[in-house]
């Protein structure tokens, strides 16, 4: 009676004080010659409760097949679906379909495999009256129409239904990287209903309008400089800022946003090496709620090349590096939790999970490092606003 008894106590503590958040493997990166993939399966989400105090805990039970390598994780939840969603974005050009089932102590349910309307999708993200889902295919193979963004409604039971399906055609200057057109991340923008979606292979950031009926139309292409690879973009809460880290060029830019989606270039900021290193790209991008500070994680062969770059946005929307922080090896994703108290930031070389606190003024300290129970090549990523169903 007494175990009984502790063990509910145990539980109360912890669903009370933690979020869900799952973790999916992306496999190893082409460029990284010191990650081996292993025999443990990849596509196996594997679910942790993340504790208020940074403790990582998991939570097998909620673990899930999705029938594919995850390379991008999603989660919705409104008023207007049944339950939670969640998507996978699966490197067999197909987009899996997950369903909460009602109880914590359950895992997700998969209930529709779809195509995603071109190959190799890397991206996806809600509308923002989250009626609709949006999808990058990046088109690995250099396939002249693998590449674009579709979209699909979302049915109340979190089912797909295409709507629209844009495709990409053209190449830049690398022929090592941009032979043809590879996008790769997409943003939705709070203002005229806008989604920015980032090609890495035409260096180009397209600008659409997705209509009510989710139809998307293209309004204007904002060339980068050339071999840049713009890979992903956050858009600053209250300013009409747009950040976008380009993975090539290892910078992130500023942008402004005119009218009918149309951008101005503002700013350039390098992300810094201390030592040289070729082979070093950047990964990802993610900003504080508060709109002041902004994170960019950069991988390499070197283990200085491996870092997250915080950087103070000042009133204007410009960048102002505060810190550069070690990473582990061949940091791909990241996201923050607990009202943006901690980042989580996946090593893939080593697959490993670095937990950072996020302090006051937006600087990060090191807490601790997961090395076990992990997937293989951790990248993706889903968080649960709150723990799954009810028990």
């Amino acid at each position: 009676m007494h175990r009984l008894s502790l063990l509910l106590l145990t539980w109360t503590w912890v669903s009370q004080a933690s979020m869900i958040v799952y973790v999916g493997s992306a496999g190893c990166d082409a460029d990284d010659i010191s990650c081996h993939n292993s025999n443990q399966p990849h596509s196996e989400l594997f679910a942790y409760d993340v504790l208020r105090n940074g403790f990582v805990v998991p939570n097998p039970q909620l673990h899930v097949d999705v029938g594919g390598l995850p390379l991008w994780l999603t989660v919705i939840e409104s008023d207007d679906l049944d339950q939670k969603c969640m998507f996978a974005a699966l490197d067999n050009h197909q987009i899996r379909v997950l369903q909460d089932p009602g109880s914590s102590l359950t895992a997700f349910e998969p209930i529709q495999s779809m195509p995603s309307g071109g190959s190799t999708p890397v991206f996806a993200i809600p509308s923002l009256d989250q009626k609709f889902l949006l999808v990058a295919n990046y088109n690995s193979n250099d396939d002249p129409l693998g590449a674009g963004v579709t979209a699909f409604r979302i049915q109340p039971d979190c089912q797909l239904t295409p709507t629209s399906i844009v495709k990409h055609q053209g190449s830049s200057v690398d022929s090592s990287r941009q032979l043809a057109a590879h996008t790769h991340g997409l943003v939705v923008s709070s203002r005229h209903n806008l989604v920015y979606a980032f090609d890495l292979g035409m260096d180009v950031i397209f600008s659409y309008k997705l209509s009510d009926t989710g139809q998307l139309q293209e309004l204007q292409r904002t060339q980068v400089f050339p071999a840049s690879g713009p890979r992903h973009g956050m858009e600053h809460q209250s300013l009409p800022i747009l950040y976008v880290i380009c993975e090539m060029s290892r910078a992130v830019l500023v942008y402004q946003e005119l009218d009918d989606g149309r951008l101005s270039l503002r700013q350039i900021n390098t992300i810094r090496l201390e030592d040289a290193d070729e082979d070093s790209k950047a990964a990802e991008i993610t900003m504080l709620a508060s709109g002041t500070t902004l994170y960019a994680s950069n991988r390499g062969a070197k283990d200085s090349s491996n870092t997250v770059t915080a950087f103070r946005i000042l009133d204007n929307g410009h960048l102002k590096e505060i810190q550069q922080i070690k990473a582990p090896a061949y940091p791909r994703g990241m996201t923050l939790v607990h009202d943006d108290s901690i980042l989580l930031v996946a090593g893939q070389s080593n697959s490993d999970l670095a937990i950072y606190r996020v302090q006051s003024e937006g600087t990060l300290s090191e807490q601790y490092t997961l090395h076990r129970g992990l997937p293989p090549q951790p990248a993706a990523f889903a968080v649960l606003q709150e723990p799954a169903g009810e028990l």
